[in-house]
């Protein structure tokens, strides 16, 4: 047996109904999920805002209010200079440490190195942000 739609009336009634139920058992299903997802690892968590994010996708206007810790910055002169400089020195401390016996101590001094290498570009970085105000790269497009 098979049920024919008389209008489009009838044809709109029966979209809305649909619709309607499909936002409720969204509504339910985002409830029951952010109820698991409190009791999950910091990993488990991770995994699941993935799988969200590619099921119900952040819109543009949400992306855009990101905090953009992300995004591109581009240095002035002085600020790539002073880059430079760091890294100059940063390759002479590796040079040394190159000379120290294999193991562990000098696995975690060079690990510690390349985190306080990646402290001064981040200290740059903010720098140069705050000289524009906070804008990021506003002439820069993504893309």
């Amino acid at each position: 047996m098979s049920y024919r739609i008389s209008d489009d009336g009838e044809l709109n009634k029966i979209v809305e109904i649909i619709a309607k139920h499909a936002k409720e058992e969204e509504e339910r299903v985002k409830a029951s999920l952010k109820t698991w997802f409190e009791e999950k690892s910091f990993f488990d968590k991770l995994r699941v805002q993935m799988v969200l994010d590619y099921i119900y996708p952040p819109t543009s206007k949400g992306r855009n209010e990101m905090s953009g810790r992300f995004n591109y910055v581009k240095y002035d002169e002085k600020s790539i200079e002073s880059q430079n400089q760091f890294k100059s020195v940063f390759e002479g401390l590796e040079n040394m440490v190159s000379n120290l016996q294999d193991g562990r101590a000098k696995s975690l001094v060079m690990t510690k190195l390349e985190e306080a290498y990646l402290w001064v570009g981040k200290a740059i970085r903010d720098e140069q942000l705050a000289k524009r105000g906070g804008v990021e790269q506003p002439e820069r497009k993504d893309g």
